[in-house]
Protein backbone atom coordinates (compact mmCIF):
# COMPACT_ATOMS: atom_id res chain seq x y z
CA UNK A 1 0.00 0.00 0.00
CA UNK A 2 2.80 2.49 0.79
CA UNK A 3 6.06 1.27 -1.20
CA UNK A 4 9.31 3.03 -0.64
CA UNK A 5 8.54 4.80 -3.48
CA UNK A 6 5.49 6.73 -2.23
CA UNK A 7 7.73 7.57 1.05
CA UNK A 8 10.57 8.68 -1.21
CA UNK A 9 9.26 9.76 -3.83
CA UNK A 10 5.99 11.83 -2.08
CA UNK A 11 6.63 12.57 1.83
CA UNK A 12 10.79 12.84 1.72
CA UNK A 13 10.26 15.90 -0.07
CA UNK A 14 8.44 17.51 2.22
CA UNK A 15 10.45 16.71 5.52
CA UNK A 16 12.95 17.94 3.16
CA UNK A 17 11.18 21.12 3.15
CA UNK A 18 10.52 21.22 6.46
CA UNK A 19 14.21 20.62 7.68
CA UNK A 20 15.18 23.64 5.21
CA UNK A 21 12.72 26.01 7.03
CA UNK A 22 14.34 24.97 10.12
CA UNK A 23 17.80 25.75 9.02
CA UNK A 24 16.88 28.75 7.80
CA UNK A 25 14.87 30.24 11.37
CA UNK A 26 18.43 29.00 12.79
CA UNK A 27 20.32 31.42 10.57
CA UNK A 28 17.47 34.08 11.52
CA UNK A 29 17.80 33.25 15.31
CA UNK A 30 21.79 33.79 15.12
CA UNK A 31 21.22 36.53 12.69
CA UNK A 32 19.14 38.00 15.73
CA UNK A 33 22.15 37.42 18.24
CA UNK A 34 24.14 38.85 16.17
CA UNK A 35 22.41 41.78 15.66
CA UNK A 36 21.37 42.24 19.68
CA UNK A 37 24.72 41.09 20.90
CA UNK A 38 25.63 43.72 23.41
CA UNK A 39 21.97 42.52 25.30
CA UNK A 40 22.74 39.05 25.41
CA UNK A 41 26.73 39.10 25.82
CA UNK A 42 27.28 38.26 28.82
CA UNK A 43 24.72 35.17 28.62
CA UNK A 44 27.02 31.58 29.21
CA UNK A 45 26.89 29.16 26.50
CA UNK A 46 23.90 26.94 28.92
CA UNK A 47 21.59 29.64 29.07
CA UNK A 48 22.63 30.04 25.04
CA UNK A 49 21.92 26.50 24.62
CA UNK A 50 18.76 26.60 26.30
CA UNK A 51 17.20 29.36 24.39
CA UNK A 52 18.34 28.24 21.15
CA UNK A 53 16.63 24.60 21.84
CA UNK A 54 13.28 26.49 22.95
CA UNK A 55 13.59 28.46 19.74
CA UNK A 56 13.68 25.15 17.52
CA UNK A 57 10.42 24.16 19.02
CA UNK A 58 8.89 27.88 18.25
CA UNK A 59 10.48 27.64 15.22
CA UNK A 60 8.65 24.73 14.50
CA UNK A 61 5.56 26.12 15.53
CA UNK A 62 5.75 28.76 13.65
CA UNK A 63 6.63 27.08 10.27
CA UNK A 64 3.51 24.65 11.16
CA UNK A 65 1.64 27.88 11.43
CA UNK A 66 2.70 29.33 8.32
CA UNK A 67 3.09 26.29 6.03
CA UNK A 68 -1.10 24.95 7.15
CA UNK A 69 -2.28 26.00 3.96
CA UNK A 70 0.67 24.71 2.00
CA UNK A 71 0.63 21.18 3.84
CA UNK A 72 -3.11 21.00 2.62
CA UNK A 73 -2.17 21.69 -1.39
CA UNK A 74 0.41 19.19 -0.62
CA UNK A 75 -2.01 16.36 0.73
CA UNK A 76 -4.40 17.75 -1.85
CA UNK A 77 -2.13 16.92 -4.79
CA UNK A 78 -3.14 13.21 -3.96
CA UNK A 79 -6.27 13.45 -5.97
CA UNK A 80 -5.40 16.07 -7.86
CA UNK A 81 -2.17 16.08 -9.65
CA UNK A 82 -1.16 18.88 -12.17
CA UNK A 83 2.03 20.81 -13.24
CA UNK A 84 0.20 23.64 -12.19
CA UNK A 85 -0.70 22.92 -8.81
CA UNK A 86 2.68 22.16 -8.07
CA UNK A 87 3.52 25.25 -9.57
CA UNK A 88 1.24 27.10 -6.89
CA UNK A 89 2.66 25.15 -3.95
CA UNK A 90 6.30 26.26 -4.84
CA UNK A 91 5.48 29.61 -5.15
CA UNK A 92 2.79 29.51 -2.20
CA UNK A 93 5.93 27.93 -0.48
CA UNK A 94 8.87 30.29 -1.21
CA UNK A 95 7.15 33.63 -0.96
CA UNK A 96 5.42 32.99 2.83
CA UNK A 97 8.65 31.69 3.79
CA UNK A 98 10.76 34.45 2.26
CA UNK A 99 8.28 36.73 4.06
CA UNK A 100 8.78 35.42 7.49
CA UNK A 101 12.36 35.40 7.07
CA UNK A 102 12.09 39.04 6.04
CA UNK A 103 10.10 39.71 9.21
CA UNK A 104 12.81 38.01 11.21
CA UNK A 105 15.66 39.32 9.94
CA UNK A 106 13.50 42.87 10.60
CA UNK A 107 12.72 41.89 13.70
CA UNK A 108 16.71 41.90 14.71
CA UNK A 109 16.96 45.45 14.44
CA UNK A 110 13.53 46.48 15.65
CA UNK A 111 14.16 44.35 18.62
CA UNK A 112 16.71 47.58 19.68
CA UNK A 113 14.07 50.55 19.88
CA UNK A 114 11.36 48.37 21.47
CA UNK A 115 13.63 45.91 23.86
CA UNK A 116 11.29 43.03 22.76
CA UNK A 117 10.29 41.03 20.03
CA UNK A 118 7.82 42.55 17.25
CA UNK A 119 4.15 41.92 17.20
CA UNK A 120 1.59 43.42 14.85
CA UNK A 121 1.43 46.91 17.54
CA UNK A 122 4.41 47.80 15.56
CA UNK A 123 2.39 49.05 12.65
CA UNK A 124 0.39 51.23 15.09
CA UNK A 125 3.44 52.66 16.74
CA UNK A 126 4.83 53.96 13.09
CA UNK A 127 0.99 55.08 12.07
CA UNK A 128 2.22 59.09 12.42
CA UNK A 129 5.73 58.02 11.20
CA UNK A 130 6.52 57.85 7.41
CA UNK A 131 6.96 53.92 7.70
CA UNK A 132 8.24 53.63 4.37
CA UNK A 133 11.06 56.08 4.82
CA UNK A 134 11.76 54.39 8.57
CA UNK A 135 12.22 50.85 6.67
CA UNK A 136 14.67 52.52 3.55
CA UNK A 137 16.68 54.47 6.08
CA UNK A 138 17.48 51.09 8.28
CA UNK A 139 17.88 48.97 5.09
CA UNK A 140 20.71 50.97 4.01
CA UNK A 141 21.94 50.62 7.66
CA UNK A 142 21.55 47.68 7.68
CA UNK A 143 22.51 46.18 4.53
CA UNK A 144 24.50 43.36 5.53
CA UNK A 145 20.83 41.94 6.84
CA UNK A 146 19.13 42.58 3.03
CA UNK A 147 21.61 40.44 1.80
CA UNK A 148 21.28 37.92 3.93
CA UNK A 149 17.24 37.96 2.97
CA UNK A 150 18.10 37.55 -0.68
CA UNK A 151 20.67 34.75 -0.15
CA UNK A 152 18.33 33.00 2.01
CA UNK A 153 15.20 33.84 -0.22
CA UNK A 154 17.49 32.23 -2.66
CA UNK A 155 18.39 29.20 -0.82
CA UNK A 156 14.34 28.93 -0.22
CA UNK A 157 14.17 28.83 -4.00
CA UNK A 158 17.22 26.62 -5.12
CA UNK A 159 16.35 23.91 -2.50
CA UNK A 160 12.52 23.61 -2.40
CA UNK A 161 11.64 20.24 -3.10
CA UNK A 162 8.80 19.00 -5.00
CA UNK A 163 7.10 16.18 -4.77
CA UNK A 164 6.33 13.00 -7.27
CA UNK A 165 3.61 11.21 -7.18
CA UNK A 166 3.68 7.89 -7.47
CA UNK A 167 0.68 6.62 -9.41
CA UNK A 168 -2.15 4.19 -7.86
CA UNK A 169 -3.89 2.50 -10.22
CA UNK A 170 -7.54 2.07 -8.24
CA UNK A 171 -9.78 5.08 -6.93
CA UNK A 172 -9.72 3.82 -3.71
CA UNK A 173 -6.02 3.70 -2.86
CA UNK A 174 -5.67 7.18 -3.69
CA UNK A 175 -8.61 7.71 -1.02
CA UNK A 176 -6.87 5.55 1.53
CA UNK A 177 -3.87 7.53 0.59
CA UNK A 178 -5.32 11.18 0.86
CA UNK A 179 -7.17 10.53 4.24
CA UNK A 180 -4.33 8.61 5.98
CA UNK A 181 -1.68 11.38 4.55
CA UNK A 182 -4.20 14.12 5.61
CA UNK A 183 -4.56 12.55 9.37
CA UNK A 184 -0.96 12.66 9.88
CA UNK A 185 -0.20 15.55 8.55
CA UNK A 186 -2.93 17.20 10.51
CA UNK A 187 -1.81 15.68 13.72
CA UNK A 188 1.76 16.44 13.15
CA UNK A 189 0.89 20.04 12.70
CA UNK A 190 -1.39 20.23 15.19
CA UNK A 191 1.18 18.73 17.71
CA UNK A 192 3.68 21.48 16.39
CA UNK A 193 1.22 24.25 16.60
Amino acid sequence: MFKSGYIKQWLWPLVVNFLLLLGLYFICRIAFLLENWKRFSDLDMGTLWAAFRGGLRFDFSAICYVNSLFVLLFIGQLLFYRRWYQQLQKWLFIVTNAICIGANLTDAVYFEFIKRRATMSVFREFANDDLTNVITIEMAHHWYLVLLFVLMAGVLFMCYRPSTLPTANTWWLRGFRTVLSLTVAVAVVVCGI
